[in-house]
């Protein structure tokens, strides 16, 4: 009898189907951006060990990166350390 009812009561719902879609689409949207994040994850965690065997063995050049940190601003302390270490190499 109760499961009657709410059978019944469903089937009155009209917005039932588009609340349902709704939420199929925002999992689906939600896996999509998971699977996303991980793949890039993944990518910068291998560019991370490269770059470090790169720097072990004595290949890795930081200039790239130095530069584009001194550019962008970004911790103005590193920047002045980084900018009297680039000086230092090149006097």
């Amino acid at each position: 009898m109760m499961l009657k009812r709410n059978s019944r009561r469903l089937r009155q719902d009209p917005y039932q189907q588009d609340r349902k879609q709704f939420m199929d689409n925002q999992n689906q949207a939600k896996q999509e951006f998971d699977n996303d994040f991980k793949e890039r994850e993944q990518n910068l965690i291998k560019e991370y060990r490269t770059m470090m065997e790169e720097a072990l063995r004595g290949v890795y050049d930081p200039s790239a990166s130095v530069t584009s940190n001194i550019t962008s601003g970004n911790n103005s302390k590193h920047n002045d350390c980084t900018l009297w270490s680039i000086n230092k190499h090149i006097d």
